[in-house]
């Protein structure tokens, strides 16, 4: 297993990353998981772009979520996603991060920003 950190300016995001590419993986998620570390993110990687809609159906705590262009450009993000709701980008992505509620204000990550990984 490849060790991957997210990182925003130089300043590391998440060094424990679960890397999502299956079906089955990706339709799990953080699903009846008690919480989301501090340093850990789930990364969701799509064949394509496309409008890829998250749902928070069978979680019981917010989280926030990026989705990334294929440049790992930010296109569309959620702060505070609550539990039993439902979102679709914007915009197409590629990439979609799921991160601990509260990262995206504390690193002021908006619309275009860069993320690596």
């Amino acid at each position: 297993m490849v060790k991957i950190k997210i990182v925003h300016n130089g300043t590391i995001i998440a060094d424990d990353v679960k890397e999502l590419k299956g079906n089955l993986e990706k339709a799990r998620g953080l699903l009846f998981r008690k919480r989301i570390a501090k340093n850990e993110a789930f990364i969701f990687i799509f064949d394509k772009e496309d409008y890829w809609s998250f749902h928070m159906f069978f979680m019981f705590y917010p989280i926030d979520i990026l989705w990334l262009d294929k440049n790992k450009v930010v296109v569309d993000l959620v702060k505070n996603f609550k539990p039993w709701r439902f979102n679709r980008p914007k915009r197409k992505a590629k990439f979609v991060i799921e991160l601990p509620s509260g990262t995206i204000e504390k690193l002021n990550i908006v619309d275009g920003t860069k993320i690596d990984f």
